[in-house]
Parts: C-alpha cells; structure tokens; sequence
C-alpha cells in the first residue's frame, strides 16, 4: 500500500522491508500496476540468487567439517594390511602412493611409530603382533621410497635378477622371496646415497636349488640415483650390487664409502666418531644378514660401537663393533669386526670373526 502520502510524480511503497519510490502520477491504478511489476521482480531476482547463497552456506558448513588428521587417515589405511594376504600389501602400498609427495612426512612419522611398536612386541615377546608392525611398516616404507625416488625397487631387482639367468632357469628369480628395506638409520647415514634390501630364501630343500648369483640370503645394494630414464627401466648392472658374503661385502664397503676427513680442515672427533661408528654398525648389521640361517635374531648395542685412534707412525683410526646373537633355542655367539681407516679417514680394511653357534631346532 501507499504510505507517507503523496509525492509529487508518484508514491513511495513498502517493499518487504524498504521503501520503495514508484513513480505512478495522478494515477492509482497505474502505480498498483507498476508495484505488482516490481514485486514480480523482485521475487525472480530473489529466486536467481537463492542457489547462490545456498552454495556459499554449504561451502562455509564444509569448511566447520574437518577431515582427519593426515597421519589418522594413513594409519587407517594400513589397517587391511595382512601379513598371510600379500595381495591386501599390494593393493594399500598403491593407495598411499597415491597421496603423493606432499603426504612424506607424515608418512616418515607412521613409519616411526610403526618401527617403534614392533621393537616394543619383540621386546615383550609378542611374535604375532611383531610381525603385523614389521609388515605394515614395511608396505609403508615401499609407498615412501616410491616417492621420494620415483621408482619401484623390489620390482626392479627382480627384473635384473631375471637378467642373470638362462630361459630355462626363471623358477629362481621367480622364487625370489620379497626384497624387504633395510631400515636403520646408521646403514642410511653410512651409504646415504644407497639403499639395501635383504631377501632370504626358507630354510629347507629349496635352497638346494638356488644357483648362482643367488644364495640362500641375498643383500642387494642399490644406488639410488637412476640419472635420466623413465620410471621402470632396467637399472644399469653397475646401478645393484649384490652381496651374498663377506668378501662381497668388504669389496663393497672398501669401493664405496669416501674419506671422512676433508683435507686442510680441523679434525673434528665428534663427526669422525660418528661417521667410523654408523660404517661398523652397517657392517654388522649387513653381515648378519648374510650369516643368518633364518632363525637367528641379533642385537647392537651403542656400547660395543668404540672408537679408537691409531697409535702407529703413520696415524689412523679404529671403529669396533660386536652383535650378538640373541640367545634362545640354543642360537649362541657374536660377529665382531674391526675396521680400520688411514690418516685421512677412508676405509682401508675390514677383520671379521664369526662365532654363532646355531640352536639344534635350525638344523633343515
């Protein structure tokens, strides 16, 4: 209706909850006319905008909505993870893949976790529960390696495992258990540019079978810069080294590792210390490796990690290390070895002694 009576070339109207100024002089019917014309509009126009703001409301509900911390939705995703399914291990390692690059650090912190609470069963003796950490810990850190180096390994050494062999000896490579991740920080600080994985036949009449290169336990050190290629290819034979006993590993580890020194610059012991401590842990914990008949558990401790500097003329230095067998079902002795370095810090020689006494229930 007309309210605050007449204006001069029409009337002001109440609209809603405005005034609104119509001109419609001398002539009722034709303001009611255009006032029915403009109510119409204005329902259109309030039409037009509604899904509008009905979206920018769904919008700002979604955003109160937060999804699950990233490492939650990580861990969830591990549940299926089963260790008698390897085709459940296949199917999570893809999905986490699929997270992409911006999901490695909380990844790295699962895999933390992961590698904390299977120490923790194997400590309370809970086998079962050890080995559904150490299996979800190790899809976990095939998903990582996949992104941070864009390639599949355990894929990639058996592709050049089958290379070594004739057409007519594939049921080796093909047997070839699972290449699994050696994890521990000191072998990663000692060979940063390297990555290792152990893969160990059964104990029993199929290591009768296994022919060259081959052997019953497998460590494979893999350089983990491909250069240019595409994601896949065959990695070159200088790209894995395998090491299958301890001549081959001591020819590896005299090869690679480089001088701890930077000559014409001050000695510092601290970093020296550490870098001849990670070589011995990585020594030993490689050589286990190779001297596990499959039923052996090993320990190093920090404390049989020493450091030593040479009293001789020519100078050097000295890192010992001992792991111990874990002594059950009758499994009894230790691997010790020094390794010595020259006045600059490069490896020049490694003793081993091996005393490990296999318990009677390992005899195949």
């Amino acid at each position: 209706m007309c309210i605050n009576g007449h204006a001069p070339y029409g009337r002001y109207y109440k609209l809603g909850l405005t005034l609104k100024y119509i001109s419609c002089p001398g002539n009722n019917s034709r303001c009611y006319t255009v006032l029915k014309k403009t109510a119409v509009k204005g329902t259109i126009m309030r039409w037009i905008f509604l899904p509008f703001i009905m979206l920018v409301a769904i919008q700002a509900l979604a955003l109160t909505i937060t999804e699950p911390p990233l490492k939650d939705r990580i861990c969830a995703m591990l549940q299926p993870v089963d260790p008698a399914k390897p085709e459940t291990s296949a199917q999570v390692e893809e999905n986490l893949v699929a997270l992409e690059k911006d999901a490695l650090p909380d990844m790295r912190d699962v895999f933390t976790e992961f590698h904390a609470s299977r120490q923790t069963a194997e400590q309370e003796e809970r086998w079962e529960h050890a080995r559904l950490w150490e299996t979800r810990a190790t899809v976990l850190d095939r998903a990582i390696v996949r992104l941070e180096t864009g390639f599949d390994w355990p894929r990639l050494i058996r592709m050049w495992i089958e290379q070594q062999y004739r057409p007519n000896q594939q049921a080796i490579p093909e047997s070839l258990p699972e290449p699994v991740r050696i994890t521990d920080s000191q072998v990663q600080r000692a060979f940063p540019d390297y990555l290792f994985y152990i893969s160990s036949y059964p104990r029993g009449n199929a290591v009768n079978r296994i022919q060259p290169p081959l052997s019953a336990n497998n460590v494979f050190a893999v350089k983990k810069d491909m250069g240019p290629g595409i994601a896949g290819q065959l990695p070159p034979t200088s790209q894995i080294a395998l090491l299958t006993d301890p001549d081959l590993l001591k020819a590896f580890f005299l090869a690679v590792p480089k001088p701890l020194l930077i000559p014409g610059e001050k000695t510092d012991y601290d970093r020296l210390q550490a870098g001849m401590k990670d070589l011995a842990y990585a020594w030993l914990r490689l050589s286990e490796e190779i001297h596990n008949d499959g039923f052996l558990r090993f320990t190093i401790s920090e404390k049989s990690l020493q450091f030593a500097v040479s009293a001789s003329d020519a100078g050097g230095y000295m890192a010992r290390g001992r792991a111990e067998v874990v002594q059950a079902g009758g499994n009894a002795g230790a691997i010790t070895a020094d390794l010595i370095f020259n006045n600059v810090g490069l490896l020049i020689d490694v003793k081993e002694n091996v005393t490990i006494q296999s318990g009677l229930l390992n005899i195949d």
